[in-house]
């Protein structure tokens, strides 16, 4: 068996956890701001996702993995969601839209 990668020329890209611990030293996250793509509603953003057109990535380039939940604190989608995202079909990407209003502080 191979490690992840090899022979594709891809390089591992380190996942960073957002664990808030006391004493840990790390930083708040800012939020985003008014305008970004993040401060539409999951829903507001599945809403005006285009059929016509192919499905476009919930990424809003805030990539953090929230160790209580598994989950990116930007786009909400898991490591398995993210990493098999090239590879999915748009049926499939749009079953995991469909799922990130759910997964959204507060829903």
């Amino acid at each position: 068996m191979s490690a992840p990668g090899e022979g594709t020329g891809l390089r591992p890209v380190p996942v960073f956890f957002d664990r808030d611990v006391p004493g840990s030293g790390a930083a708040p996250q800012a939020g985003p701001e008014p305008g970004d793509p993040g401060t539409a509603s999951f829903v507001e953003r599945l809403a005006a996702i285009d059929p016509a057109l192919p499905t476009a990535s919930p990424c809003i380039n805030v990539c953090r993995i929230d160790a209580a939940t598994g989950r990116c604190i930007g786009c909400r989608r898991t490591l398995d969601e993210i990493a098999g995202w090239s590879r999915m079909d748009d049926a499939a990407r749009r079953v995991v839209w469909t799922r990130l209003p759910a997964r959204e502080p507060g829903a």
